[in-house]
Parts: C-alpha cells; sequence; structure tokens
C-alpha cells in the first residue's frame, strides 16, 4: 500500500511532542527552516528595492503587492515542501504546519495568476478570468497530488537507500544569490515592471512544475555519497573534479565559515593524507560532518 502525505501528517499530529525525530531529521528540519527564513527575508529585500525603485521613477504597476507576495510566498513554500517530502521529514515537527499552510493556500494564488497572464496574452474576455479564479481549488488539488507523488517517491529512496547502506547529501546551490542580482540589476533598467513580473510569476509556476517532475518523477543527483568504504562527491565547490575518497585516505575534516545573511559554517574542507584538499559545500552540513567523522573513527 502507497504512503499517503495527508494520512501520515494526520497520524503524526497525535503524537506531535510526544514522539520525537531522530538526530538526523531534526538537523535537517533545522537546516531547512533556516534556510527557508533566508529565501523569505531575501524576497523581502527584493520587494523592498522594486518598490523604491518604482517610486524613485514615478512608474506604477497594474498587478497588486498581495498578488505578487502570495504568488512569491507560495513558490518558496512549496519548493521547501517538496524537500520535507522527499526526505520524508513531516508530521511530528510542531512548525510543519508553518510550512504545508501557505504552500499549499498561496501557491494555486500562483497558478491563477500565471494562466491570467497567459490569457491575457490572447486577448481572453471577462470570463475566462472568473472561470479560472473559480478553478483555485483544483489548483490547490493537483498542487496537493504532485507532492503526495514526491512524499511517496522519497519513500521509496529512502528505503533503498537503507538497503545499499548509503547516506546522500545533495549540493548547496547558489541560484538565490545569482536570482537576486539579476532581478536587481533588472529592475534598474528602463523596461516595463508590468513584463518584470509577468516575468517572474511564470518563472514561479515553472520552477513549481519542474520542482515536482524533479523530485517526484526523476532521481535527483547527489553530489556527496557516504557508503562502507569512502565519500564519493562529482564535483567539488565551485565546480572543480570531484572524486572517490576512502575513509583511510582522510586525515581530518572542519567547517569553513560563509557568510549569507549571517555567519553560517556551510562548507566542509576535506584533508587528505595524502596532501590534497577538497572544499565541498553541502545541504545539512553539519550532519554531513557528524556521518564522515563517525565512519573516519
Amino acid at each position: 500500500m502507497k504512503q499517503s502525505l495527508l494520512k501520515d501528517m494526520i497520524h503524526y499530529a497525535k503524537t506531535k511532542g510526544r514522539a520525537p525525530l531522530d538526530e538526523r531529521q531534526m538537523n535537517t528540519l533545522k537546516d531547512q527552516y533556516v534556510e527557508l527564513a533566508k529565501s523569505t527575508i531575501l524576497g523581502c529585500l527584493i520587494f523592498i528595492i522594486l518598490y523604491g525603485y518604482m517610486d524613485i521613477k514615478n512608474m506604477e504597476s497594474s498587478f497588486n503587492f498581495l498578488a505578487l507576495s502570495s504568488s512569491y510566498l507560495g513558490a518558496v513554500t512549496f519548493y521547501y515542501l517538496v524537500r520535507f517530502c522527499y526526505q520524508q521529514v513531516i508530521g511530528i515537527d510542531v512548525n510543519f504546519e508553518v510550512l504545508v499552510i501557505p504552500a499549499l493556500f498561496f501557491t494555486p494564488n500562483l497558478i491563477m495568476n500565471t494562466i491570467h497572464i497567459i490569457g491575457s496574452l490572447f486577448n481572453a474576455g471577462k470570463n475566462f478570468y472568473y472561470i479560472t479564479s473559480f478553478l483555485w481549488p483544483l489548483y490547490a488539488i493537483l498542487l496537493y497530488l504532485g507532492v503526495n507523488r514526491v512524499y511517496q517517491k522519497g519513500s521509496i529512496v529512502q528505503e533503498q537507500l537503507l538497503e545499499k547502506g548509503e547516506i546522500h547529501f545533495r549540493s548547496r546551490k547558489q541560484a538565490v544569490n545569482y536570482l537576486i542580482t539579476i532581478i536587481i540589476i533588472l529592475a534598474m533598467l528602463p523596461i516595463s515592471y508590468d513584463f518584470l513580473f509577468q516575468t517572474g510569476l511564470v518563472a514561479g509556476t515553472l520552477f513549481t512544475l519542474y520542482i515536482i517532475w524533479y523530485y517526484g518523477f526523476s532521481t535527483p543527483h547527489n553530489e556527496y555519497i557516504l557508503d562502507e568504504n569512502g565519500l564519493t562527491f562529482y564535483k567539488t565547490l565551485w565546480n572543480h573534479e570531484g572524486a572517490k575518497l576512502l575513509y583511510n585516505d582522510i586525515q581530518y575534516i572542519e567547517q569553513r565559515d560563509t557568510f549569507n545573511i549571517g555567519y553560517a559554517k556551510d562548507k566542509v574542507l576535506v584533508h587528505c593524507k595524502d596532501g590534497k584538499e577538497y572544499m565541498l559545500f553541502p545541504e545539512n552540513a553539519y550532519q554531513f560532518c557528524v556521518e564522515l567523522e563517525n565512519n573516519l573513527l
């Protein structure tokens, strides 16, 4: 019988606060909640900058702030909801509702606004906008089905990893920082802000559909793999060539600071006995170091 996200959420809600997660899940939760907070703050920063430029240039937009902000919040929270479900970290944590409710409540607004943009390109009438607005519950149901698919796929992957005796860590991405830089530069250019907002809404919808496919229908590429023999990674930080390191070849590891809206020890430097060093950038760096150090003992 396939797992159901809704049934498991109801089941775990009864034991909330009494059945704690294991250490690995707790560290994963903490790490991802911090990322979610950073992404939300950076989103507010983007809106402040955009509306500041609009005020300086005496420009206006046909998009209201509520539509844009709710769409952004939906895209961000839905992304982290998908990641939580893929890693099977749900239910017991008392803060989970802070993630799942806005993800399934605001993301349909993103879908609806994107459909309205597409309709405006074809000069759709008012009836089109009324019908697509009333279909809001359908968007929410389809999004839930997508998340549920990810949850089921994540369950299968976790079972496979247990059978192989492997622990996988994905590499952090710098896409958010690049995106913020691009948006700030575009805001300074003499282009229509309506066009900028339209592009952002469509891109957000495409991104939402992509992560459902990526986590639910494909196999995400794990760049750092710990197995019985050693550490395997396909590339290091700044896209240097990867390697296969046996535990006996590793002398020690250390965490390095990274400035990203506050200092955090996100980088991991691996020192080998032959003098080589590898700078890695895994998600949940603390847990990565704990698991790796346990194998070095």
